[in-house]
């Protein structure tokens, strides 16, 4: 054995610990990445709603002539 190599296994308490920490960074992560999800499915939208206000737009126009 290496006398400089700690072979101690962790303590429930350091295991816990790390577990809460894994924890709240995935869902710090999972929040962001549905923030992101969130946006781009509104930016699709909008443009989708533009798009179909423009097609309106135009046929308004081209039926009253």
């Amino acid at each position: 054995m290496n006398p400089g190599v700690s072979t101690r296994e962790p303590t429930v308490t350091q295991l816990l610990t790390g577990l809460m920490q894994d924890t709240q960074t995935l869902r710090r992560q999972e929040v962001a990445l549905a923030t992101h999800e969130l946006r781009r499915e509104l930016r699709t939208t909008i443009r989708a709603v533009m798009s179909l206000g423009i097609g309106i737009g135009r046929a308004a126009i081209g039926g009253c002539s």
